[in-house]
């Protein structure tokens, strides 16, 4: 599946859900972003970012460790503890569940589907 979301300050973004059978470099482990600055990159199990700066043909590359997982479960515990407060609060959450049910929404209906809130 996948789903382009187009927000009011011009931003967009897609979201492709998919798992086994895709070629290297795609999967649940890729995120692109793309704006007037230009589009990032992120792939290889979110450990190397690319930045493509609009109008430049130099691309920028960072390469980091996989260490998102480990870094989030701890974040988790030091929650749990006491010793931490969310990074994200349950609205968040709640926008990420409504953007991925509208998405799906979209498919079934093949209609694009508006998530304008009230709860802003």
């Amino acid at each position: 599946m996948s789903a382009t979301f187009r927000f009011a300050n011009e931003a967009a973004g897609t979201l492709i859900v998919g798992d086994s059978g895709q070629p290297p470099g795609m999967g649940k482990f890729l995120v692109q972003l793309f704006g007037r600055e230009g589009v990032a990159v992120l792939n290889d199990r979110l450990t190397r970012l690319a930045f493509h700066p609009a109008g430049q043909g130099a691309v920028q590359y960072l390469q980091g460790e996989e260490d998102g997982f480990i870094n989030e479960n701890r974040a988790f515990i030091r929650l749990l503890r006491g010793q931490a407060a969310a990074d994200s609060s349950l609205y968040e959450g709640f926008l990420s569940q409504l953007m991925i049910d509208a998405a799906l929404a979209s498919v079934i209906s093949q209609q694009v589907v508006s998530l304008v809130s009230n709860h802003e």
